[in-house]
């Protein structure tokens, strides 16, 4: 698990087995490739190992720290990155990108410009006709080859206004799905999406007592979401986005700044204690591998000083 956070303002990595199966996690500094102090570095996704990052919210990069491989994608930005996603468009065989910025025009109107980069041709095009008021969650959620974020199309901060916006990255074609708590009143936390397994899943808060996670067992079908847990909140502290379940049933979830385990069967939850972390602002999964999906010649170690950016 990688995550961002201060006073460091630096990458840390800790092993997820460590977090489910032992009492105390030590969190490892990552020799992150841009030796400079950034107020925002955003771990925008990971797959197959692959890592993309987000730096000061307008530069991207492709990074893999297990062979120290590091890959600055090409510009294309329109003002400062809103919303972000990484993928693999298995149709394709290719990793993409996508970005979508917030704008305003001459006439102090708003305006949203999106853009997806492909690997394979290296190169980035338009997403038609966005139209993005607030977005609750920055980094999409990749699910069945899709990007998925938590949005709402009103320039207001309530939360039953959410929909869930898609972005298939196998053409660039955008639509809206239903959240599966439209209907049940306003929420006072900000919902989340996350991943259980295969399916695409939801965190709402429509009390400050407890949270409720829902999962789609149909991909599409909104008939199908279905309310797996209702979890008792801790303090006036919310429950971010579930990052996995373990092979017993556990969940590992962000609570605030804390890792917690929590455990449906008797609902009870462990505070995880994890050492050499400072505050956690944002995590993400990923797995160990060897994949570089790029020609060697337009690559660079991470370890040399070409890899430092100015």
């Amino acid at each position: 698990m990688l995550w961002f956070g201060p006073p460091e303002n630096n990458l840390k990595d800790c092993s997820v087995n460590s977090l489910f199966y032992d009492d105390v996690t030590r969190a490892i500094d990552l020799d992150y490739p841009p030796k400079k102090s950034y107020q925002s570095i955003k771990v925008v996704g990971s797959v197959n190992g692959v890592i993309c990052v987000a730096i000061e919210q307008k530069d991207l990069f492709l990074w893999n720290p297990s062979i120290r491989k590091l890959k600055k994608m090409p510009s294309s930005r329109t003002g400062s990155f809103y919303m972000y996603g990484f993928g693999y468009d298995e149709l394709h065989d290719d990793y993409k990108v996508v970005y979508i910025t917030l704008n305003v025009g001459d006439d102090n109107s708003y305006y949203n410009v999106g853009k997806m980069y492909s690997l394979n041709n290296n190169s980035w095009k338009h997403l038609d006709d966005l139209q993005i008021a607030m977005s609750f969650n920055n980094s999409g959620m990749l699910v069945n080859g899709k990007l998925h974020w938590a949005i709402t199309n009103k320039y207001s901060s309530y939360y039953n206004d959410c929909v869930i916006f898609v972005v298939d990255l196998a053409n660039g074609r955008w639509e809206e799905m239903e959240n599966p708590c439209y209907g049940e009143g306003n929420f006072d936390f900000t919902p989340y999406l996350g991943a259980l397994g295969n399916d695409l899943s939801m965190i709402c808060h429509p009390l400050m007592t407890h949270a409720d996670v829902w999962v789609m067992k149909e991909y599409r079908d909104k008939e199908s979401w279905t309310k797996m847990f209702n979890i008792r909140c801790v303090g006036y502290s919310f429950f971010g986005p579930q990052f996995c379940i373990s092979s017993d049933g556990e969940i590992l979830f962000k609570n605030g700044s804390n890792i917690i385990i929590y455990n449906p069967k008797d609902d009870s939850m462990i505070f995880q204690e994890v050492t050499n972390w400072g505050q956690l602002v944002d995590a993400k999964l990923y797995i160990e591998s060897l994949v570089w999906p790029f020609v060697v010649e337009h690559t660079r170690n991470a370890t040399t000083s070409k890899a430092t950016h100015n």
